[in-house]
């Protein structure tokens, strides 16, 4: 027989392992957006003259090279990057049923499918250009440009989706994130100069960021993340505390 105290010990720790993984990640994008400089391009070209790299946040216009922008799958807008998400919606039923009642029912949601574009992108801030690499980066992008929901499968069978066997179907949310040209983003990464361009790519010990928000603004966002990851730690240890002194002082139960 199991010990309770056991299982419940090994499954605290296995809560709190996760909200501890989930905090630390939330606080390093936090840290590493505060402590990285802001910098022109004209002044990460000077610090590359004695250096082979540079860790910096540059602000400015994006765009593409010349003649390949994108075009968006769902919108069909013109863009320099896009991220699309088929999202399943889909009836849960309970199998703890109400007797009165019959079984009781839930609406969820399952991410079917994304896909994001890879073109390399041109951030230009008035006192040169650099290129992005995508690669690797966490993009930091302000809401949906395009949210459409249809019930069925049609459309998910035209790109392919297996719908998964078994009632409860209701239909698919087609959702796309864009960045369009012209428009200002920060870019948080590693900056290197090859054959004259400089290249911004995921640095290896740090974090690469793209966001079409403020600088401001996303360094609020990610502490915003941060102190809420580490309440749900508090709350994971609360739990914790009171889970153990309810399983301690339970009654044993005769063999």
């Amino acid at each position: 027989m199991v010990d309770p105290v056991l299982a419940a010990g090994a499954f605290v720790v296995l809560v709190l392992a996760i909200a501890l993984a989930r905090w630390y990640a939330a606080w390093s994008r936090y840290d590493a957006v505060r402590r990285t400089p802001t910098l022109s391009v004209a002044e990460i070209r000077r610090r590359l003259e004695s250096a082979g790299s540079v860790v910096a946040e540059v602000v400015g216009q994006v765009g593409a090279d010349p003649g390949r922008e994108l075009t968006a799958p769902f919108s069909g807008r013109s863009a320099v990057w896009w991220h699309t998400c088929v999202v399943r919606h889909y009836w849960h039923y309970d199998s703890n049923h109400d007797r009165d009642h019959g079984p009781t029912r839930t609406r969820r949601t399952s991410v079917a499918a994304e896909k994001a574009s890879q073109a390399p992108l041109l951030v230009t801030d008035g006192t040169g250009t650099v290129r992005v690499l995508l690669e690797g980066a966490r993009m930091v992008i302000d809401g949906l440009s395009h949210d459409d929901f249809e019930e069925g499968t049609a459309r998910a069978d035209a790109l392919g989706i297996v719908t998964p066997p078994g009632s409860g179907h209701i239909g698919y949310g087609f959702q796309e994130r864009l960045i369009r040209a012209g428009e200002q983003v920060c870019v948080l990464g590693e900056i290197t100069r090859e054959n004259g361009e400089l290249l911004v790519r995921a640095p290896e010990a740090e974090h690469f960021l793209v966001s079409n928000t403020s600088s401001q603004r996303l360094e609020d966002e990610l502490r915003g993340a941060h102190w809420q990851a580490a309440a749900i730690v508090v709350l994971v240890l609360v739990f914790a505390a009171i889970t153990v002194l309810v399983v301690m002082n339970a009654p044993l139960t005769p063999a």
